[in-house]
């Protein structure tokens, strides 16, 4: 199962390069503003050298430093809420809240700060490209979303 499950990862990360030229754009933007970040390329050289213990040693310190947040929404209580989160935790092995991992964060880019990248297509062979347009404008709104629409 392991060995299968290897290769299709391994498959998805080397087919990515075929990827539509606007998803190589929004790859791109996300390594300007997202840290950590790891290219398709450096998951597939991880992925690539992995063995099932490793595996097993990474399940022990994911589930170590797992730290479970939900919503429920519906028909259901807060006490039922609260059952169905702490069974999940017990479950999972972490009914503790977990402090290791720094959570991935978003680049601020400093006010009037323009960035201009050009990437070619990894496949020679695309024809299409594509233009990403990324603003950032402070604090979410709906009647914001709305202007930014038009």
């Amino acid at each position: 199962v392991f060995a299968m499950a290897k290769e299709r990862a391994e498959t998805d990360y080397r087919n990515r390069k075929f990827q539509q030229p606007y998803a190589h754009a929004m790859l791109a933007s996300n390594r300007i503003l997202e840290t950590p970040f790891f290219t398709h390329q450096e998951r597939l050289e991880e992925v690539s050298g992995l063995k099932v213990e490793d595996l097993m040693a990474f399940k022990t310190a994911f589930l170590a430093n797992l730290r479970v947040t939900g919503l429920v929404v519906g028909n259901i209580d807060a006490a039922e809420a609260v059952k169905l989160f702490t069974t999940a935790e017990t479950l999972l092995g972490s009914p503790t809240r977990a402090t290791g991992f720094a959570p991935q964060q978003m680049a601020k880019l400093p006010a009037g700060l323009g960035l201009h990248h050009v990437q070619l297509s990894p496949d020679p062979d695309h024809v299409d490209s594509a233009a990403l347009l990324y603003l950032q404008v402070g604090a979410q709104s709906h009647k914001l979303d709305a202007h930014l629409s038009l």
